[in-house]
């Protein structure tokens, strides 16, 4: 099996067992715990914070580089990529704890300034 697989497979095993996910359709724009980034967005730091099943996109305003932004958030132990110059992407593993999920809110914070 693909291993770009796996992570659609997991969410497919789930989707029977969490009321979270049925039909395989995310009802909320940002998975839960991730709420964080609304703040972010709110304070003029994000320009849109959207997800769609396991993947979240965060498109930074135009002050910004998501290669720059990437690199601060690797070296503070964040894994991300950068999909184009405004636009970052993440796919949280399915077992993420909530203090993970602060630390890469609060890190994606302090690299956007």
């Amino acid at each position: 099996m693909s291993a770009s697989l796996v992570p659609l497979v997991a969410i497919a095993a789930l989707a029977g067992t969490d009321d979270r996910l049925p039909g395989l359709v995310v009802t909320s724009p940002v998975p839960d715990g991730f709420e964080g980034f609304g703040a972010i967005a709110a304070d003029g730091r994000l320009a849109e914070v959207r997800s769609e099943v396991a993947v979240g996109a965060l498109k930074l305003t135009p002050d910004h580089d998501a290669f720059a932004v990437r690199d601060a958030l690797m070296a503070a132990g964040v894994l991300t990529r950068a999909v184009n110059p405004q636009t970052l992407t993440w796919c949280p593993p399915l077992v993420i704890t909530d203090e993970q999920i602060d630390r890469v809110v609060d890190a994606v914070a302090a690299a956007l300034g």
